[in-house]
């Protein structure tokens, strides 16, 4: 192998390439209002989830490395999504509004807050 060159810097041979997801996934040029929760925008838009859309986002990865699961990961979080919805009647606690929701990320696996 020989080196070559990608977008002007040279990369020598057995080089590992890491691509920065996160940055990928958050590009103020690909999403209007990328930090609000808007998932509205995907309701009529060709963005492919599944690696194929490669200036968007990663979501499962892509390419020969792509998460192996992620047919039985879409479609056990659609189960479960549905079964919730199904078995359950769903409404707001008395007195709590939309913007009563606390919808700010944090860090970690899992935040829960209980007033």
């Amino acid at each position: 192998m020989s080196p070559f060159k990608v977008l002007g810097y040279v990369v020598e041979p057995k080089t590992l390439i890491l691509v920065n997801e996160w940055a990928i996934s958050r590009d103020p040029k690909s999403w209007k209002d990328l930090e609000e929760f808007i998932p509205e925008r995907f309701d009529h838009s060709s963005v492919d989830f599944k690696g194929q859309q490669f200036e968007f986002f990663f979501l499962f990865s892509a390419g020969r490395r792509m998460c192996p699961g992620i047919y039985m990961g879409t479609t056990m979080v659609e189960l479960g999504l549905a079964n919730l919805l199904y078995c359950f009647n769903w409404k707001s606690p008395e007195g709590m509004t939309e913007e009563d929701i606390n919808m700010e990320e944090t860090i970690g696996a899992l935040s829960i807050s209980i007033y």
